[in-house]
C-alpha cells in the first residue's frame, strides 16, 4: 500500500514519523521544496492520501477560517485518481461533504486530528481512537488501515459533518476551560486568595481535571493562543452566527481572551 501526505507541517510530519517504519511506501509532499520528500504526483497517486493543509483565520482579531489551501488543492486534482483522500485539516462543518459533492469522481472523507503542537508525534503514537467521517464504503477503507497498523485501535464512523463538528466542539470547549480558569485567576487576585491553592482543589474533581487549568499557560501568557484554539473557536462562532444559533458564550470567551492575551501567535 502506498500512503501519500500533502503538507509537511505539524500534522503531516506527525503522521509521517509514525508511519515511516510501518508502511513501505510513504510519500510526503509540501509546497516548500525543502520539506518535500517526493514529487506531487507520487503523493496524489497513492492509495490513501492524508491532506494536512493549513486553515488559518483570515483576520488575527477573529473571523472565518481561510479554506483557500484546501479548495485550491481539490480544485486542481485530476479526475482519474483512485486513492482515498483523507482531510486531516480542521475545516468548517459541511466542507468535506461540499467537496465530495463537487468532486464526486473522487473519494473524500474527513478524519480530524487531536494533537498538541508541542507533542504532536507522541500524541499521534498514543492515540487509540479515530473518528472517521464520510460515506461508509470510504470510511471503512481508512478504518481497515488503522486497525491493521495500530494496536488497540477503536474507529468511530460518523458523517463528515459530525466529524468536523466534533473537532470544533472539542477544541472550543478546551478554549472555554482556559478562559474559565483565567476568570478564577482574576477573582483570586482581586480577593486576595491563592490561585494555585484554589486551582489545585478545584481540579481534584475528576469531572473537571487538571488540563488547561494553569494560569499563565505553557506559553507563559494568559488565555489561549497557538494555531488551533483561536481559529477553531472563531470558526465555530462564525458557524453559529451564520446558522442563527446562540453564539453569545463563544463571543464573550473570545472577547475576554483578547482582553487578557498579550501574545498574538496565531
Amino acid at each position: 500500500m502506498n500512503i501519500g501526505i500533502i503538507g509537511n507541517g505539524v500534522v503531516g510530519n506527525a503522521i509521517y514519523q509514525n508511519l515511516k517504519d510501518k508502511v513501505k511506501n510513504i510519500f510526503i509532499y509540501d509546497i516548500n521544496p525543502d520539506k518535500s520528500r517526493c514529487s506531487y504526483q507520487a503523493a496524489i497517486n497513492s492509495d490513501i492520501i492524508f491532506v494536512c493543509l493549513p486553515t488559518p483565520m483570515l483576520n488575527k482579531t477573529g473571523g472565518v477560517c481561510d479554506l483557500s489551501y484546501i479548495n485550491d488543492f481539490f480544485n486542481q486534482l485530476p479526475k482519474d485518481l483512485k486513492g482515498l483522500f483523507v482531510i486531516k485539516s480542521t475545516v468548517p462543518i459541511g466542507t468535506t461533504q461540499n467537496l465530495a459533492n463537487k468532486r464526486n469522481e473522487l473519494r473524500i472523507i474527513h478524519n480530524p486530528e487531536f494533537l498538541t503542537e508541542r507533542n504532536a508525534i507522541a500524541d499521534f503514537k498514543n492515540l487509540h481512537q479515530y473518528i472517521i467521517g464520510g460515506a461508509l464504503q470510504h470510511a471503512l477503507i481508512l478504518k481497515n488501515f488503522y486497525v491493521n497498523y495500530f494496536e488497540d485501535c477503536e474507529c468511530i464512523l460518523v458523517t463528515s459533518d459530525e466529524s468536523e463538528a466534533i473537532k470544533y466542539f472539542r477544541n472550543s470547549y478546551l478554549g472555554l476551560k482556559v478562559a474559565y480558569f483565567n476568570l478564577i485567576y482574576d477573582a483570586c487576585e482581586k480577593l486576595g486568595m491563592n490561585f494555585d491553592t484554589v486551582r489545585r482543589c478545584v481540579v481534584l474533581d475528576q469531572r473537571i481535571g487538571e488540563s488547561h487549568s494553569f494560569v499563565p499557560g505553557v506559553d507563559g501568557d494568559r488565555g489561549f493562543g497557538g494555531t488551533c484554539f483561536p481559529k477553531d473557536l472563531n470558526a465555530l462562532l462564525c458557524f453559529f452566527q451564520a446558522h442563527d444559533l446562540n453564539s453569545s458564550l463563544l463571543l464573550s470567551v473570545w472577547e475576554y481572551n483578547m482582553s487578557i492575551r498579550k501574545l498574538v501567535n496565531w
